[in-house]
């Protein structure tokens, strides 16, 4: 497997307790060069896809997964659920081309989520169950 030289930008979204990572829908990755650096767990994965979207979100999640962790796989177990690495939690979202990797270094949580979605489509009756007062506060 030969080099491939893609350089898209990758977002470090500050956070005091984890490690968020966006790869935005506006940074350009060439997919078809991308497929032949997937390893064999992804592609298995993404030969089962039949839809052209899905296969493109789950080949940039897989690139932004492989520049955090060194060109690593991202592999999945028998639900589906990503394989973290040891010492670590993570979570994986995706929307309008936007990817995110919510990252808990140290297994601080049992377990951690992230969702990308606007706002303003979550009724603000819900708003209060699902988000602290500080994200609330950061929403506002």
């Amino acid at each position: 497997m030969g080099a491939l030289n893609i350089m898209p930008k990758i977002l470090k979204i500050p956070h005091p307790a984890i490690e968020i990572n966006l790869l935005p829908a506006s940074s350009a990755i060439k997919e078809l060069a991308y497929l032949s650096h997937l390893f064999d767990c992804e592609k298995e994965k993404i030969n089962k896809m039949k839809s052209p979207k899905r296969r493109s979100e789950y080949i940039r999640r897989c690139f932004l997964f492989h520049k955090i962790f060194n060109y690593e796989p991202l592999c999945s177990d028998p639900s589906g659920m990503a394989k973290w690495p040891d010492q670590l939690n993570g979570s994986i979202s995706h929307k309008s081309g936007h990817i995110v990797i919510a990252l808990d270094r140290g297994k601080k949580w049992r377990s951690i989520g992230i969702d990308l979605e606007s706002y303003k489509k979550i009724h603000s009756g819900l708003l209060d169950k699902i988000c602290t007062a500080r994200e609330l506060a950061t929403l506002l």
